[in-house]
């Protein structure tokens, strides 16, 4: 995010981002949820303890759509607490965090977020936790654990979205040209076009480029 943009404009951008990615986001993971590990993964998701989880993530899903906040996280601290094993509850753990960042509520956010990165049964999932909580965390100008949060990770097929992700840490701390570098980077692997028009949006508003001083004439 723009180190020049106030704390509200921060937050707003940040909802705004949530709002944007949120939705294809989760249907791509719950899609994984069924593909990722072969037989032995999904007949663990059709046992009855997931076939109980599922059906109160479905009463979550739908209060989560009709704006009924209380009830999204009285059913997500119900699947977080008694079925901290399952996918469903890292997923009310992203809707739970959803709401609090909905509510200005980043320090609730970011704790959410954090419990749902360390019990992501899934790659994608940890993604898309440690993605938000990165998020969260740039709200509340954290810029420097931001980069430690997404540092030396594997190249599983999310280093574009970390790449952007650093370069928005990195000019918060007013480094821009590492920035450009960063999102330059992103660019390279990322193939979605409106992530691309974004990204390019970013770099074409940084200052250009500071230009080498001339070498001082020899003396005579």
């Amino acid at each position: 995010m723009d180190q020049n943009l106030t704390e509200e404009e921060q937050l707003e951008a940040l909802k705004r981002w949530w709002k944007d990615n949120g939705r294809a986001v989760i249907v791509g993971v719950l899609l994984g949820v069924a593909a990722v590990g072969g037989y032995r993964y999904w007949d663990y998701y059709t046992t009855k303890t997931a076939t109980a989880a599922s059906d109160i993530y479905v009463t979550l899903q739908e209060a989560l759509t009709s704006g009924k906040k209380e009830t999204v996280l009285g059913t997500g601290d119900r699947l977080v607490r008694e079925y901290p094993g399952t996918a469903y509850a890292t997923l009310a753990a992203l809707a739970m965090a959803r709401v609090h960042v909905d509510e200005d509520k980043l320090d609730a956010a970011a704790e959410r977020l954090q419990w749902a990165l360390d019990h992501a049964a899934t790659d994608a999932l940890a993604h898309v936790a440690r993605t938000r909580l990165a998020r969260v965390m740039l709200a509340q100008g954290q810029a420097e654990a931001v980069l430690k949060l997404i540092a030396d990770l594997p190249d599983n097929g999310f280093s574009a979205d970390y790449q952007e992700i650093r370069g928005d840490a990195l000019l918060a701390l007013n480094r821009p040209e590492e920035a450009r570098d960063a999102w330059n980077v992103a660019l390279l692997g990322m193939s979605d076009p409106r992530q691309r028009q974004y990204i390019q949006i970013k770099i074409e508003h940084l200052p250009a480029p500071a230009e080498a001083a001339p070498e001082a004439a020899p003396a005579a």
